[in-house]
């Protein structure tokens, strides 16, 4: 796949700690050598020094962010990476980089609501645009209110459901371009739609035409779908898709969950579970203490692996993610699911 000419610099992506100049533990516009500015509402003043409205974004309602790992935890990391055998990353790497022939989608899909998916789909999306130097496409599909455009930090001009109301044929990369947006880690984005709180039905065959149209222009194409698995969009979703992530708690009502998804898609096409993956997203501290090997047991029967990714402080806040601040474990836990789970893409013809 050709390369991506004039692609952003990433803010800090999954190769390590934090972009030169991120914060490090006071706040941005702190003096160097003075004390932290005092944290609190701040308010914008005109000329005539009456109060200007500001415009509401969602980050307003977190204070500074704090880096997943503690101060302590990143040092010990870095000691511990000083001696490591990197061999091991080095591989993994390997496989995110590695050429395509032909354009891989990917699908990931919450078994439930609330099920972590859009955080699935953003990390994925935030791995290979980190590691590979061609183009990455993230498309939100989950017709009701999708965030991955608020996990990814961007927005595109228009929607799937948008563009799929008038069949259209994109000729040029330039002509596809302008119906999408960009995140800071050099993904383009056709996100959902921002202004209305209706669901957005999207038929399979308006699916099946706008994604086979743009994604062509791309080596990855993530696809974030709704929750559950028997919508007639989702079954388009599933059926196109070169790989499938099935995203679900970590805990035991997800790992039950799990396994009817999987006795589900064994009976509807039993060829799938080749493609299919398992991602066990841990909400809360606590869920860390699940046996991941009576967990790959479970699995087991339909030759699917589970991956784990830990309880992460940043994830939790359920902002805009920032790969930097990241705990170490969640990173690592997010590069190899996303290698494992190009692999399995590009197995398929």
């Amino acid at each position: 796949m050709p390369g991506a000419p004039g692609a952003p610099q990433p803010g800090g992506g999954f190769g390590g700690g934090a972009p030169q100049g991120a914060p490090q533990g006071a706040p941005q516009g702190a003096p160097q050598g003075q004390p932290p500015l005092p944290q609190g509402p701040s308010k914008v003043f005109g000329p005539d020094a009456t109060p200007v409205q500001q415009q509401w974004t969602p980050s307003g309602l977190l204070p500074m962010p704090e880096h997943a790992d503690s101060r302590l935890q990143r040092l010990r990391s870095s000691v511990r990476g000083a001696g490591r055998n990197t061999r091991g990353a080095d591989d993994v790497a390997g496989e995110l980089a590695a050429p395509v022939t032909t354009g891989r989608r990917i699908a990931v899909l919450g078994i439930r609501g609330g099920s972590g998916k859009s955080t699935v789909a953003a990390l994925l999306v935030s791995a290979y645009a980190t590691h590979r130097g061609d183009r990455v496409l993230a498309v939100d599909a989950d017709p009701d209110l999708g965030s991955l455009g608020l996990r990814l930090g961007a927005n595109s001009p228009t929607s799937l459901a948008n563009l799929g109301r008038v069949p259209r044929v994109w000729s040029t990369l330039d002509e596809a371009e302008r119906c999408l947006g960009r995140s800071q880690s050099g993904a383009w984005i056709l996100s959902g739609e921002r202004g209305s709180a209706a669901p957005e039905t999207v038929a399979p065959n308006a699916y099946f035409g706008v994604l086979h149209g743009i994604s062509r222009y791309f080596a990855v194409t993530v696809v974030d779908a709704g929750a559950g698995m028997v919508t007639p969009l989702n079954q388009a979703v599933l059926s196109d898709a070169h790989a499938i992530v099935l995203a679900t708690p970590a805990s035991i009502d997800g790992v039950v969950s799990a396994r009817r998804a999987l006795e589900w898609i064994r009976e509807w096409n039993p060829q799938r579970l080749q493609q299919a993956t398992i991602a066990l997203t841990a909400m809360s501290p606590q869920a860390v203490s699940i046996d991941l090997n009576r967990t790959a047991e479970a699995f087991a029967p339909f030759g699917v692996v589970p991956a784990l990714l830990p309880y992460d402080r940043h994830l939790a806040t359920g902002s805009t993610i920032e790969p930097w601040r990241l705990g170490e474990r969640t990173r690592n836990s997010a590069v190899q699911l996303a290698a494992a789970t190009l692999s399995k893409a590009r197995a398929l013809p």
